[in-house]
């Protein structure tokens, strides 16, 4: 990743297209919590609407603490109904955050020893 780069094409984009659409990002879970919080903090000025799956599904704590950062949203990715025990709840365009601790979602964990594998050493 680039972030540099990553900052221009948004800048480049917004200019374009101006205030009326909507920008995401996606990261495909492949930024570690500084990298992406630097990028969050910035891309704010460009109005961006989500950011989508910017740490690994397990950081589910980096992703409750981005989703404080701003005034976006923090999509979950692959934390779907796959192996969330309650449906996601989706008002408008916006994921509900369920008031509870960290993301306030239970997790199925019958469903998620179905997704482990073992790592090869």
């Amino acid at each position: 990743m680039d972030l540099k780069a990553d900052v221009q094409n948004v800048r480049a984009l917004r200019e374009r297209l101006g205030d009326d659409v909507s920008l995401r990002v996606d990261a495909n879970a492949g930024m570690g919590f500084d990298a992406a919080l630097v990028l969050l903090r910035k891309l704010a000025p460009y109005g961006i609407d989500a950011a989508e799956q910017l740490l690994p599904i397990w950081d589910l704590d980096g992703m409750a603490e981005l989703a404080r950062e701003g005034p976006f949203t923090v999509g979950l990715g692959a934390l779907s109904e796959d192996v969330v025990a309650d449906p996601v709840q989706l008002e408008g365009n916006q994921l509900r955050v369920p008031d509870a601790p960290g993301l306030g979602f239970t997790l199925d964990e019958d469903r998620i020893k179905k997704l482990r594998v073992e790592l090869q050493q």
